[in-house]
């Protein structure tokens, strides 16, 4: 009987982290449910600056254009680039998203997202921009789909 040997990477498959939205989703109710809500802003602050340490240096040096290359990277990675839109003019880069590939597949397999989605998105995307010396705001953020708004803009003045 002959052996066949196969040599697979994990690089050769595709990156695909679905599961991660719904242990990060619970992580957040059981952050809120023993802590409250300013326990979960806490939680994503803490996260938001160890993950996005990197992409905020890159981000600093670089311009948005860094920024706006991370969210067409990761919205591909996700299989969602159709639900990305970008636009990146002097000093200002506008995300608009048409629905969250997380939320999506969070109620694909059964589990309703948590309130604390929303806070995940101000949260998150604004300890990046504190990180990378940015303004954030968020205009726009549906719970049934994860659609969302919002900006990163470079600061007129420097924050005390």
């Amino acid at each position: 009987m002959s052996k066949r040997i196969v040599d697979r990477r994990a690089s050769d498959n595709p990156y695909l982290h679905r599961d991660f939205h719904i242990s990060s989703d619970l992580s957040l109710s059981y952050v809120e449910e023993h802590f409250g809500k300013q326990g979960v802003k806490e939680f994503i602050q803490q996260y938001a600056e160890a993950y996005y340490k990197p992409l905020a240096g890159r981000t600093a040096e670089q311009g948005l254009g860094a920024l706006e290359e991370y969210f067409q990277e990761i919205y591909t990675a996700e299989e969602a680039s159709e639900a990305l839109e970008t636009s990146l003019t002097v000093g200002v880069l506008q995300v608009a998203v048409s629905w969250c590939p997380g939320v999506r597949h969070m109620k694909q397999k059964g589990h309703t997202p948590s309130a604390g989605q929303v806070e995940a998105v101000r949260t998150l995307y604004g300890a990046l921009a504190e990180l990378a010396g940015l303004d954030f705001s968020c205009s726009r953020y549906d719970a049934e789909t994860g659609a969302a708004e919002f900006m990163f803009c470079e600061r007129k003045e420097p924050r005390l």
